[in-house]
């Protein structure tokens, strides 16, 4: 493969956003934050199909003592996750 430097340029920075985006197993408990997307995955359409969609606004009410699973405020009902499946939901938080 034949990379230029824009190529090249393009792929560090997807690297570095990557790296610097919260989903919402990071997020902190009580602060608002927005749904930004939903990576690619088996559980992608269930993820939507619970109101985990682009814009929405949600919430950490509660973290299990260990961590695993959360409860998340969507549109006034609480949802159970597990952190995997919440690391899938990309997040910016609402200030």
């Amino acid at each position: 493969m034949n990379f230029t430097s824009f190529d090249l340029l393009l792929r560090v920075t997807q690297v570095i956003y990557i790296a610097v985006m919260k989903t919402l197993a990071q997020a902190k408990l009580h602060k608002r934050t927005i749904i930004t997307g939903i990576a690619d995955s088996d559980l992608k359409p269930k993820l939507l199909e619970m109101g985990l969609y682009t814009g929405k606004v949600v919430s950490i009410l509660f973290r299990a003592p260990f961590g695993d699973p959360i409860a998340v405020d969507v549109d006034g009902y609480v949802l159970s996750m597990r952190l995997n499946e919440a690391s899938l939901v990309q997040i910016e938080e609402n200030n």
